[in-house]
């Protein structure tokens, strides 16, 4: 299904490796990179919001902009990050991991 600025979904992924948080919006391409899980939660969020209300508020037709490909190294962490979550919790004995989750674009919808 491709996503408009009236519908769709977006899926969002976060994963720590080497003691640093990775947050990709497969959707959008929108990346993040922190020591700080809260932050990186945060600006993705807060990034894809961004990107989402510039497809909504444009008078051009942006809506491409909400079915981008990632990167391909971005596509293969997007792919990898359970694995990676999980040897980070191996290696660290402790909860390192991954977050992933959907958010309706309706949900992250902006005035405009």
């Amino acid at each position: 299904m491709k996503n408009t600025k009236k519908s769709g979904i977006l899926h969002f992924r976060i994963f720590k490796w080497n003691g640093r948080y990775f947050g990709i919006c497969k959707e959008t391409g929108y990346v993040e990179e922190s020591k700080d899980f809260d932050l990186v939660l945060d600006k993705l969020i807060k990034g894809t919001t961004a990107i989402l209300k510039a497809v909504i508020t444009s008078q051009e037709n942006l809506e491409a902009s909400l079915n981008t490909s990632l990167p391909f190294k971005y596509h293969i962490y997007y792919h990898l990050a359970p694995i990676l979550g999980l040897l980070e919790f191996i290696r660290e004995s402790k909860v390192g991991g991954f977050y992933s989750f959907t958010r309706p674009i309706s949900t992250l919808r902006v005035n405009g």
